[in-house]
């Protein structure tokens, strides 16, 4: 999240989270349904409807059915791990930031203040997580998970930096 205008789309999340009271006033199995129709059901939609166009331009350009299943594969991977497909990437991470910032507005204050001091470093912690399992990896039969765990790991990190980004804006 090197974009200073993404970390403004968190601040301004946060704030609004604030301002609507969505995170005190609701219980977890409210706010997780409130997330999952504003958040995930358009996350799944436009992935499916992305990964259908991507792989139907592949096709149109008469490239091997190979080609077209490797963007396919690629494509439904990205959302599947929670990469995004192009510029989608900000919604898992937003999804998965709120729940994480839910759970710290109800942590201990030592929990807030760890994490408050912390948090900022979730991208540096993921760039040094992903770098180590890239060069500790490298037998062939393994390969094929390597590229889903550092997705994974990538919006993880993604997340947690977000996270901390909302609760600067709350």
């Amino acid at each position: 999240m090197s974009s200073f205008k993404v970390s403004l789309f968190y601040i301004i999340s946060g704030f609004l989270m604030s301002y609507s009271g969505s995170v005190k006033g609701r219980n977890f199995k409210n706010f997780l349904s409130k997330l999952l129709n504003s958040l995930a059901l358009p996350y799944l939609t436009f992935s499916i409807i992305g990964i259908i166009f991507k792989t139907a331009c592949v096709l149109l350009k008469h490239q091997p059915m190979t080609e077209v299943f490797s963007v396919f594969w690629e494509y439904l991977m990205d959302c599947i791990f929670l990469k995004g497909i192009n510029s989608m990437w900000f919604i898992p991470s937003l999804f998965i930031g709120e729940i994480v910032f839910f759970w710290i507005v109800r942590s201990p204050k030592v929990i807030k203040i760890i994490y408050g001091i912390f948090g900022v470093f979730a991208i540096t912690l993921t760039n040094m997580l992903t770098g180590f399992i890239e060069n500790t990896i490298t037998a062939v039969s393994l390969s094929w998970i390597k590229e889903d765990v550092i997705r994974l790991i990538n919006a993880t990190g993604k997340s947690l930096c977000a996270a901390w980004f909302i609760g600067a804006g709350y």
